[in-house]
C-alpha cells in the first residue's frame, strides 16, 4: 500500500485523485471551490477522503440572462520580486572572517586569542574577489496572463468556451511556466425530464525547472569565487578547499530540465426526473495524462568538463488513464417545515500508468542533447527502466439526511 497527505481532488464530478495538478485548470474558469473533511468526506469517498476532500466546481451559461453570448476578455500583467532576500558577505568580509578563523587559537585564559604565527587564508582581503550569486542568478520574475470566454443561455440549453495563455518567468532566472488550455461546458434539457450536459478540459503546459539549489549557493558558494576565470570561462573550484563544485551561473545557463505535460479530463453526464424530487444520474468520466521530461547535463559544465565526462542525458516519459463511471439515485421531499434527503449510488473507477525513464552518459559533445540516447559513448553506463500499475475501485455509498426546522 501506498498513499500520501493529499486532499482528494473532485473536479466537475470526476474524481481526480490525491495527485491532481490544479496547474491545468484556468483559475477564471473556476465557479466555485469547497472543502470537505472529517465525516462528511469519509461518508461519500471513503479513504481516499480522509485528508479532505476539494470539490472543484467550473464556470457554466446558466446564471446568463440575456439573449445575446456574454463575451469576456481578461489579461494582467503582474511582476513578482524575491522577498526578504538573504544578505551574504562580500569577498572582502568573507576573506577577513576567514584569516581571523584561521589565526584563531585558544588562550590560556580559556578564552580564543589570534595567533599571528599562523598562515592566513587570504593575503589582502581587500583584493579577494566578490560574487553576489544570489543577486547574479536572480530576476523580477513575471506573469502575463491572457484568456478569453463565451458564455450563453438558453431555454434548452446553456454554454461556456474558454481559452487561456499563461505565461510566468520565474524569480530564478531560467525557471518559468507555460500553459495553453481550452474548456467546453454544454448542458441540454431534453423534454421536461431529461438533461445531459459535459465538461471538457484540454491543457498543455511546459515547466522550465530549478537548475540551482538555492540553500546549496547560501551555504557552501564561496563570495571569493569569481564566475569566470582569467581566460573567460566558467570557474569550478572552490577558491579555499579546491574542491570541484558546480557554477549557478553555468547551471542555468547549459543545464536543460524541462516537462510537458499534456491533460485531457472530460465527465459526461445524463440524469432523469421521472417524478418530482427523484433523480437518477449517471456519468462517464476520463482523464487522460501524459508527460515528458528531457534533462541533459553538457560536457561543457565546468565541473564535468574537468573530468572529461561529457554529456548526460536522461529521458522520463508516463502514460496515465483513468475511467470513471457514477450511478446515482436522489430523493428529496419536503413534509411541511422539516424534510428529507436521501443519496445512494455506486461507482467504478480504473486508474493505469505506464512509464519509462532512459539515461546514457559520456556523449562525445553537446550538439544532439537528449535527443539521440545513443550518442552515448560508454554502454555500460546505459539505463533502461519501465513500469506499470493499475488500481480499481468499486464503491457503494449512502447518505440520509433529515432536515428538522422550528
Amino acid at each position: 500500500m501506498n498513499g500520501n497527505n493529499n486532499p482528494l481532488f473532485v473536479v466537475d464530478g470526476f474524481i481526480a485523485g490525491n495527485d491532481f495538478d490544479l496547474n491545468t485548470l484556468n483559475v477564471n474558469d473556476i465557479e466555485s471551490i469547497e472543502v470537505l473533511k472529517d465525516a462528511t468526506a469519509l461518508a461519500i469517498y471513503g479513504t481516499r477522503g480522509a485528508s479532505g476532500v476539494i470539490l472543484v466546481t467550473t464556470k457554466t451559461g446558466s446564471d446568463v440572462t440575456a439573449q445575446r453570448p456574454v463575451v469576456s476578455i481578461n489579461q494582467y500583467y503582474t511582476v513578482q520580486h524575491a522577498a526578504n532576500q538573504v544578505e551574504l558577505l562580500t569577498g572582502a568580509d568573507y576573506a577577513r572572517y576567514s584569516n581571523e578563523a584561521a589565526q584563531f587559537a585558544p588562550g590560556a585564559d580559556g578564552f580564543g586569542t589570534t595567533d599571528p604565527s599562523l598562515p592566513l587564508v587570504f593575503d589582502d582581503p581587500l583584493t579577494a574577489p566578490s560574487t553576489d550569486w544570489l543577486d547574479i542568478i536572480t530576476q523580477p520574475g513575471q506573469v502575463v496572463n491572457t484568456d478569453l470566454s463565451i458564455r450563453g443561455n438558453s431555454d434548452r440549453s446553456n454554454y461556456y468556451v474558454s481559452v487561456n495563455r499563461f505565461d510566468q518567468d520565474g524569480v530564478l532566472k531560467s525557471t518559468g511556466f507555460q500553459r495553453y488550455s481550452l474548456r467546453t461546458n454544454l448542458d441540454f434539457r431534453i423534454g421536461e425530464k431529461f438533461t445531459t450536459g459535459i465538461r471538457l478540459n484540454l491543457s498543455r503546459t511546459n515547466r522550465e525547472n530549478d537548475k540551482v539549489a538555492y540553500s546549496q549557493i547560501v551555504n557552501f558558494v564561496l563570495p571569493t569565487r569569481a564566475v569566470f576565470n582569467e581566460e573567460g570561462e566558467y570557474t569550478a573550484i572552490n577558491p579555499v578547499s579546491a574542491s570541484v563544485q558546480r557554477n549557478p551561473v553555468a547551471d542555468q545557463e547549459l543545464r536543460i530540465d524541462n516537462r510537458f505535460d499534456n491533460n485531457l479530463l472530460s465527465n459526461l453526464y445524463l440524469q432523469l426526473e421521472p417524478v418530482k424530487g427523484l433523480i437518477l444520474r449517471t456519468s462517464f468520466g476520463v482523464e487522460i495524462d501524459n508527460f515528458k521530461r528531457n534533462f541533459y547535463l553538457p560536457g561543457a559544465l565546468p565541473e564535468r568538463k574537468i573530468d572529461g565526462a561529457g554529456g548526460f542525458a536522461q529521458l522520463n516519459t508516463a502514460q496515465s488513464n483513468d475511467l470513471l463511471n457514477e450511478n446515482t439515485i436522489t430523493y428529496t421531499r419536503d413534509f411541511g417545515k422539516h424534510g428529507i434527503n436521501l443519496l445512494g449510488g455506486f461507482s467504478l473507477q480504473q486508474n493505469q500508468t505506464e512509464s519509462f525513464s532512459a539515461s546514457a552518459d559520456r556523449f562525445p559533445n553537446d550538439v544532439v542533447e537528449f535527443n539521440n540516447l545513443s550518442f552515448g559513448s560508454d554502454p555500460t553506463t546505459y539505463q533502461l527502466s519501465s513500469g506499470f500499475a493499475q488500481r480499481n475501485f468499486v464503491s457503494y455509498f449512502s447518505r440520509p439526511q433529515l432536515q428538522l426546522r422550528r
